[in-house]
């Protein structure tokens, strides 16, 4: 009797351990904007969903993803770019962003809109790369939808495809971000006027964020 429970047991033990599922060697941590210097990574304050306004900007979303790896120590490349060291047997090359689109906001359809899409030079600095989570035809899908007044939602699937420098080929978790796009014209307060950023990457339209307003003169 003794020896069945423990047969039991074991047999019971296998089927739990089946069931756990591996963490992906290449993940997708945490999410950020881009800072108005350029800067990516750092010390900016996370995000867990964005916003984007069409009044203000053009129908582009730049998003800073934070980049991981369950191997060694070692750097995150895309390319064959390494961000720090010497390329080895364990160096992740990054070589595709796949996008898919959905979204609760009747009338917009963009679900097949998404697809894989190569990277080519993109900005990295430590593990954080910087991606625009809209193709093309979802830019175009929504300047055509979002017309001033208007707001839709989108939800923006990511995940990462790369490889080893072995061969073997990785893919990242996959992360859901949302995205609220409206089309809401900004104006300054009579006597005033917007004033022209010297910011080398303007964050204007993204996140709340607002042109600033400078005393108009005669």
């Amino acid at each position: 009797m003794k020896m069945k429970n423990s047969v039991i047991s074991a047999l019971l033990a296998l089927g739990m351990t089946a069931c756990v599922e591996s963490t992906p060697a290449l993940q997708v941590g945490g999410a950020s904007a881009q800072a108005a210097d350029c800067s990516i990574g750092g010390n900016t304050v996370g995000l867990l969903a964005g916003s984007l306004n069409l009044g203000i900007r053009g129908a582009s979303y730049p998003l800073v993803l934070e980049i991981n790896s369950n191997l060694n120590v070692v750097p995150v490349d895309v390319n064959d770019q390494p961000v720090t060291g010497d390329p080895d047997l364990n160096t992740i090359y990054i070589t595709e962003i796949v996008l898919g689109y959905s979204s609760p906001t009747e009338g917009l359809s963009i679900e097949d809109a998404g697809g894989a899409v190569p990277i080519y030079g993109t900005v990295l600095e430590g593990n954080n790369m910087q991606v625009n989570l809209f193709t093309s035809d979802v830019a175009a899908a929504l300047t055509s939808f979002v017309t001033p007044g208007v707001s839709a939602d989108v939800l923006v699937n990511l995940q990462l495809r790369g490889k080893r420098a072995s061969g073997d080929e990785l893919e990242s978790n996959e992360i859901v971000f949302p995205v609220s796009v409206g089309n809401f014209p900004f104006s300054c307060p009579p006597g005033f006027r917007i004033a022209a950023s010297t910011d080398p990457c303007p964050q204007a339209g993204l996140n709340g964020v607002v042109p600033e307003c400078e005393e108009a003169t005669p």
